[in-house]
């Protein structure tokens, strides 16, 4: 999904209340900000899912200024489900 910068720490911070999942989300701004522009990087993550440890991938594509697209990619298919469906809740949110 494709995001504004300001925007990706307010998806992170509602995945643990919306959707049970629990990531270090300061590290993954971090993460985005840094990404230079035109460049795609990843890095594997943990994090709770309802409560069970999990691993995840966190990918991002800076196709822009400060308008990363973010992606996570793990074996759990019900947290991605879940991821997925918070982006979808965030994007209507957002009338977008």
């Amino acid at each position: 999904m494709n995001f504004d910068l300001d925007g990706v720490a307010q998806f992170l911070e509602g995945l643990s209340p919306n959707q049970g999942i629990a990531l270090d989300t300061s590290s993954l701004v971090a993460f985005t900000t840094d990404t230079p522009i035109e460049e795609d990087r990843c890095i594997e993550i943990g994090a709770k899912f309802r409560g069970e440890d999990e691993r995840l991938t966190y990918c991002v594509f800076m196709d822009g200024i400060e308008a990363p697209d973010v992606y996570f990619y793990g074996s759990n298919g019900r947290m991605i489900a879940a991821i997925s469906q918070e982006m979808s809740d965030y994007a209507n949110r957002l009338g977008i």
